[in-house]
C-alpha cells in the first residue's frame, strides 16, 4: 500500500483537495530525529491558533429597517468577525453572522456591518469578536465532512444597546 495523500477526510469519504490559500496558524512539526520516520510520513504537524486582539469602539445605530454596526480593527490576525446579538445585556448571545475580514493583515481601520434581520420597536444588544479560524474551511459535498478546523476568538467588545 503506497503511503501517499489520497484526499480522504477523517470520516473516510472522498474530499479532493484543491490548491488554495489556507490559514494554518502557527504550524510546527512534531518529530524525532530518525530519518525513517520522515521517509515514511510518520511526522505530524501541530497547528496553534492565536487569539486576535479584541475590536473596540463598537457603535450601533438604527438605520431605516436595519442596525448599522461599526467598530475599530485592532488585530493583525483575524480571519472573520463574529457579530453577536442578544435580547438582554447579559445574553444569551446568538451569532448573527461570521463576516470574513476585509482588512487582512492590517489594523486600525473602521469595520461596518448592517444587520437587516431586526424587528421594529425592540431593544437589541450587540457585541463583536475577532475570530481566527485555522485549517481548511472548504465545504465539501455530503457525505464528506471535510477537514478539522480550529477557531479562537478575542474577548468581545463592550456591549452596546440599540432600539429599532
Amino acid at each position: 500500500m503506497p503511503l501517499q495523500f489520497h484526499g480522504i477526510d477523517p470520516t473516510n469519504e472522498p474530499a479532493p483537495v484543491v490548491n488554495h490559500l489556507i490559514n494554518y496558524g502557527w504550524e510546527y512539526v512534531w518529530h524525532c530525529h530518525l530519518l525513517g520516520h520522515e521517509e515514511n510520513d510518520m511526522m505530524r504537524t501541530m497547528s496553534f491558533a492565536v487569539a486576535p486582539k479584541a475590536p473596540t469602539t463598537l457603535t450601533a445605530t438604527k438605520s431605516g429597517p436595519s442596525v448599522l454596526l461599526s467598530w475599530s480593527d485592532n488585530s493583525l490576525g483575524e480571519t472573520n468577525w463574529t457579530i453577536q446579538r442578544a435580547d438582554a445585556p447579559s445574553g444569551p448571545w446568538v451569532t448573527v453572522t461570521m463576516a470574513p475580514t476585509a482588512t487582512g493583515p492590517q489594523k486600525g481601520g473602521i469595520i461596518s456591518y448592517s444587520d437587516a434581520s431586526v424587528v421594529p420597536a425592540k431593544n437589541y444588544y450587540y457585541r463583536v469578536l475577532a475570530s481566527n479560524v485555522v485549517g481548511d474551511t472548504t465545504a465539501y459535498a455530503a457525505p464528506a465532512a471535510g477537514y478539522p478546523v480550529m477557531q479562537v476568538d478575542s474577548t468581545p467588545t463592550t456591549t452596546v444597546k440599540v432600539t429599532t
